[in-house]
């Protein structure tokens, strides 16, 4: 892997059909606390809550294999201390060498929930506000 993508501002991983790890960036393995011989080769459970090895199964994988590409999927890693980090993934699928491939993207969401979470609550607040307003005027 070159220097840029090891040390992209984004995570990176590339999967087999059988889910076996192959490649996985700096940034990604900085994330989940792990080595990168503690991850490669070994199937992508490793780095999946329990939800997630069933989400893998159910949708990640059959549509990867369908439509050859999966764009802003919400999922979930597994870091080596136990804690669930949520991610929104983009995979391509394609064939190098004669072997068929799943390159991921994956950017963590912790910052975008929290913000998301902030901007529910002011929306929350200014409705009730809205509607005291016209509580009081009638």
């Amino acid at each position: 892997m070159d220097r840029q993508l090891d040390c992209a501002p984004f995570g990176y991983f590339t999967l087999d059909d059988a889910g076996m790890i192959f490649e996985v960036n700096q940034t990604l393995l900085s994330l989940l606390g792990y080595q990168l011989h503690e991850v490669q080769g070994k199937h992508i459970n490793l780095i999946l809550p329990n939800a997630s090895r069933s989400f893998y199964q159910l949708y990640f994988f059959p549509m990867i294999r369908l439509q050859n590409k999966i764009e802003e999927m919400f999922f979930s890693f597994k870091s080596k201390d136990g804690q669930e980090i949520s991610v929104l993934l983009n995979a391509l699928r394609h064939e190098r060498d004669g072997k068929v491939f799943n390159d991921c993207a994956c950017l963590r969401m912790k910052n975008r929930i929290e913000y998301e979470e902030v901007i529910l609550a002011a929306k929350k607040e200014t409705e009730e506000r809205n509607l005291l307003k016209v509580k009081q005027i009638a």
